[in-house]
């Protein structure tokens, strides 16, 4: 029985679990003073992971705060700010592709 616990503590330090993510995004959040979609942003590009890929280890209650800042109205603003700011470039180029990250 206490080598399963040693075997479960090794593959948990080796892998990011659910609750291991969470808690690296809510440093994030609290040292970087961003919100969370940002947190996942920056966690992702400093550890060069694919946003795609970390769907899965999202926890519910991770889930949720991102459900609340993509319903706030500050983030809606900041999105129509930046998509504004895109558009009047002097190419007035948009991005050609949009990143959906889909929630399980």
């Amino acid at each position: 029985m206490e080598q399963n616990k040693e075997i479960e503590k090794v593959i948990e330090n080796k892998f990011l679990t659910p609750s291991k993510f969470a808690l690296e995004i809510e440093k994030i959040v609290a040292t970087e003073n961003i919100n969370y979609i940002d947190a996942i942003v920056h966690y992702c590009e400093t550890n060069e992971v694919e946003i795609e890929s970390i769907t899965k280890i999202i926890s519910k209650p991770l889930k949720e705060k991102l459900k609340q800042v993509l319903n706030s109205q500050d983030y809606h603003y900041q999105i129509g700010k930046l998509v504004d700011q895109l558009y009047h470039q002097e190419k007035h180029v948009l991005p050609s592709q949009s990143r959906t990250i889909y929630f399980n």
